[in-house]
């Protein structure tokens, strides 16, 4: 072990780059347009995270008194009471504050935080960089969720590598390792990159990178040493002012903070800030905690919609806050009772709330808070998806009850099943195909086909848009793209024998990722067999969700204008428009207009609630769905369309 480096006390250099690591952060999820590519400042906490853990785990094992148990206390210990109090301080404010819906969400996040599970529930819910992500009071919890899966496999690889191989070849090791998994994460990035972006398997390099500084120190003369310092910053800077939202990330770009930070752990500077600014170590102390407080009271700010001033105050905010949590909880002893070298308070109460998180999931955010009218409850159980377990046939793999099978994807119906009307139309055979936004249009057709006494046939999983080929909006690793490639196989397989088919899908993703074309000669194929075919327009997508803005209306009073909620619909729109156009050209292709279905409205009325006919800022409500169907129905410019569907005329 004479190779390595020995473990050092306090690095003043190290606390200065935790500091200029959260200031980026806090600073771009302020004011992003100010520092476009501070999110880059969380790679560096990686960075310090991999060569702290490497020196504790290696230094132990040369000492012989490495414990994996007390490893993974020490870890606790660290990381779980100010999470704790923070989680606990949302719980409290969320029972007084919330509406139902956004205390059931707090729910589930508090109990995937605590249980360090958040990056794979923020995988699935959400984009890190869209708007909706300042609802969500703890997504930033996601990196704290891949250090801790991290810091479990690590000592557990570390231990299984000193039984077989010498320290010579363990460093050669990690070197591979390293590069290999940057690799993993350069394909990720590009092909898969939400899930590049939230799980371990492509963050893992940067902590490995960590872990060399330790395994391969090197020396600098004094002169050298600063030079490599000031290089070192300007790198990470570099990354903060360069790197944007929409850089594929972490992928090759992020060796520019990742190699920046390296090169200041190993100059072993001991740079720390000067006396003018020696607040700034506080800061790096405190960082933890500031990284804690500060998305918290970001969220708050949104939640109310307020701005200026209270941005500024909010940014300040983050840090005292911060500074009194390391102060009290961190080094306190306000937590210092142990039971086998674990905090045992902040450890008991944190298990207790990620029961009470599932609670809250499971029992509506608590709705019994608020004394709400009967009629309203009932409209309240229409604002849901359309699921099988609700009596639809969207084969959703966001629920339980999604099932990979190409019977039970594909043979669902809907509408009057069995006509028995004497002037009923002739029964003709209809599918509706599509992934979650035809999902959605469910209830809307269900209607429509109950008024006139017909049935149609839905085939419906997410992010299957229609297409014959292998493309997919989503996950390709999701159970839903092996239920759209047999959806697909059915849909090629079968599409001559309908009369018409009804095609409806997310259609601004699908031209986002450049798969229109794709869904274009799906069309002519089907469309030139003699089968009518009907595209149902995309409706109007938020930056937000204006919902979540209805139920605040209902139980605490703000104003409620769907317009406030953001414009996200370029795509969506243009996607509309591209298929209109397609529709006009060719005899048997029709278009259904949102204006059709939704008359130009963002709201309905129901039960005197204006409602908004969006769900989550993207899809539709049963209710909507239902409330946009009575709109098809009245307007007689409908009649066109609804006479080819039923009557063939």
């Amino acid at each position: 072990m004479a190779e390595k480096q020995k473990v050092k006390g306090f690095r003043s250099d190290i606390n200065a780059l935790r500091a200029y690591a959260v200031i980026a952060v806090v600073l771009y999820h302020f004011y992003p347009s100010y520092l476009l590519g501070g999110f880059a400042g969380v790679d560096v906490f990686f960075v310090i995270s991999g060569y702290l853990m490497t020196s504790i785990i290696f230094s132990g094992i040369e000492n012989n008194k490495f414990s994996l148990m007390k490893f993974y206390a020490d870890r606790v210990n660290r990381i779980l009471p100010p999470l704790f109090f923070v989680c606990l301080t949302l719980m409290l404010y969320g029972y007084f504050f919330l509406t139902p819906m956004d205390y059931r969400e707090l729910g589930v996040h508090i109990a995937s935080s605590l249980s360090f599970l958040s990056n794979f529930v923020y995988w699935f819910q959400t984009d890190y960089f869209d708007a909706s992500s300042l609802e969500k009071w703890l997504l930033h919890t996601w990196s704290l969720s891949v250090e801790w899966q991290f810091y479990i496999i690590f000592p557990i690889f570390i231990l299984f590598l000193f039984r077989f191989f010498c320290l010579k070849v363990i460093k050669s090791i990690f070197l591979i390792l390293t590069f290999g998994l940057l690799m993993v994460s350069i394909f990720f990035s590009n092909f898969s990159p939400d899930s590049a972006y939230y799980l371990l398997h492509t963050r893992a390099w940067e902590m490995l990178a960590g872990s060399l500084a330790f395994l391969y120190p090197l020396k600098f003369s004094l002169i050298k040493s600063r030079a490599l310092v000031v290089i070192g910053f300007l790198m990470i800077l570099a990354s903060y002012i360069v790197v944007h939202d929409s850089s594929n990330w972490p992928g090759y770009l992020a060796l520019i903070p990742v190699l920046g930070a390296v090169l200041i752990i190993l100059t072993s500077s001991g740079f720390t800030f000067p006396k003018p600014v020696s607040f700034f170590n506080h800061i790096g102390l405190s960082s933890y905690s500031v990284y804690l407080w500060h998305w918290p009271i970001l969220v708050a700010i949104n939640y109310y919609s307020l701005s200026g001033i209270y941005l500024v105050l909010g940014f300040f905010l983050s840090f005292f806050i911060g500074y009194l949590s390391f102060k009290y909880i961190e080094r306190g002893s306000l937590f210092s009772y142990k039971v086998l070298n674990v905090k045992f308070l902040p450890a008991l109460c944190s298990v207790l709330l990620v029961f009470f998180g599932v609670f809250l999931y499971f029992s509506g955010g608590l709705p019994h808070r608020f004394n709400t009218d009967e009629d309203h409850k009932n409209v309240f159980e229409g604002l849901v998806m359309p699921f099988r377990s609700n009596g639809y046939c969207f084969n959703s793999f966001n629920k339980a009850d999604g099932l990979v099978d190409y019977r039970a994807g594909t043979e669902c119906y809907l509408g009057h099943k069995e006509p028995s009307i004497n002037d009923s139309p002739k029964k003709k055979k209809v599918l509706l195909f599509g992934d979650s936004y035809a999902g959605h249009n469910e209830p809307f057709f269900d209607e429509i086909f109950k008024n006139y006494g017909a049935a149609f046939q839905s085939v419906t999983t997410n992010w299957c848009f229609p297409s014959f080929k292998d493309e997919f909006t989503g996950p390709l690793q999701h159970d839903s793209y092996k239920q759209c490639l047999l959806n697909r196989e059915f849909l090629k397989s079968n599409y001559k024998g309908y009369d018409s088919i009804i095609f409806a899908a997310s259609w601004g993703k699908v031209l986002e990722k450049g798969y229109l074309d794709s869904v274009l000669k799906l069309i002519n194929d089907v469309s030139y067999s003699g089968v009518d075919v009907y595209l149902v327009a995309a409706p109007f997508n938020y930056s937000q969700n204006p919902l979540k803005g209805f139920y605040r209306s209902y139980y605490f009073g703000f104003n409620f204008d769907p317009s406030d909620f953001g414009n996200k619909d370029f795509y969506f729109s243009r996607a509309n428009e591209i298929l209109f156009d397609y529709s006009n050209s060719v005899d048997n292709v029709y278009f259904i207009t949102r204006k059709a279905m939704f008359d130009d409205e963002k709201t309905f009325t129901e039960r005197g609630l204006e409602v908004p006919f969006s769900l989550d800022g993207g899809h539709i409500s049963v209710l909507g769905a239902k409330a946009a169907a009575k709109v098809f129905l009245k307007d007689a410019n409908n009649a066109p369309i609804i006479n080819q569907i039923f009557y063939g005329k």
